[in-house]
């Protein structure tokens, strides 16, 4: 029996030597509870990474609440199941809804971890072979090479992803980060700059956007019309010709594009926090 802050938990770990189907050589048995909370109490499972693995929860009682650093929210209730898939970096937390706490409740689950394939943890297998010849697999330093590369990862995975890439000499750098602080889930302090311009100056020689991060990666997921319109996703970049490029882009992917200038004016109004951020805007005729 394990202890996570004032949490019970109960884990079983396989050691086992399955290299031959490329399997890394761990699966884990998680179990939580049960356990009852006061209010004001609940399960605080903090925001934490997850790299080359899937998991399921499958909860017998109570609610819990999983947060993913690409946008998603999933509360889970009594016979149900969540899967999550992590092949590069996914931030997570796992807690009492605000419900739960507030009236004090009851929690009781399993959760069970494998690693993935090891010729998987670090490719989009998946989306490949769902969207076929829409996507190209290329590892990060190819992909790094390309006129446009849109970074869509966590903010603070970019110093990582882009270390090492090659000159860029005047190509186009698409950051669709949030700078979020967890586990508060509020914009990171960044000393009073955006977070685009930390990443412009891990990418010199770039010519930088901002665009594609005003909703959340469920919403982009889904179709981009609605309601007789289409989504509106919001441009801004130094740039005028590559804030066109990416305008036109978006335009191609079936969206509404509205270009708001330079990054300090419209920049800073597509910033964690700011009023254009989560806004689901249609764009009608």
């Amino acid at each position: 029996m394990g202890v996570r802050g004032s949490n019970p938990f109960g884990r079983a770990i396989l050691f086992k030597d399955l290299a031959s189907i490329g399997w890394r050589p761990a699966s884990i048995l998680d179990s939580f509870g049960p356990v009852a909370f006061q209010a004001g109490d609940g399960l605080d499972t903090r925001p934490h990474p997850h790299i080359g693995l899937a998991s399921l929860t499958y909860l017998i009682d109570g609610e819990i609440l999983h947060r993913y650093s690409e946008g998603y929210v999933q509360p889970i209730r009594p016979g149900e199941v969540n899967v999550m898939t992590a092949g590069r970096e996914i931030v997570h937390s796992m807690r009492s809804s605000e419900t739960t706490r507030a009236s004090g409740g009851t929690v009781f689950g399993f959760q069970s971890w494998v690693a993935l394939p090891t010729d998987q943890d670090q490719t989009l297998a998946g989306l490949v072979a769902e969207l076929g010849a829409h996507v190209t697999p290329t590892a990060l330093p190819e992909a790094m090479k390309a006129d446009t590369v849109i970074l869509a990862v966590p903010f603070t995975a970019v110093a990582d992803a882009v270390r090492g890439s090659a000159q860029w000499n005047g190509r186009i750098v698409v950051d669709a980060t949030n700078a979020i602080d967890f586990p508060a889930f509020t914009p990171k302090d960044l000393g009073g700059r955006s977070s685009t311009a930390v990443i412009a100056e891990m990418v010199p020689g770039a010519r930088v956007a901002k665009a594609l991060n005003t909703l959340p990666a469920a919403v982009l997921a889904s179709a981009p019309t609605q309601d007789g319109g289409r989504r509106v996703l919001f441009v801004s970049g130094n740039d005028a010709v590559a804030n066109a490029d990416i305008a036109s882009l978006i335009e191609r992917l079936g969206y509404a594009p509205i270009t708001l200038g330079e990054l300090k004016q419209g920049g800073l109004l597509q910033q964690l926090g700011a009023p254009l951020v989560a806004q689901n805007l249609t764009k009608h005729g």
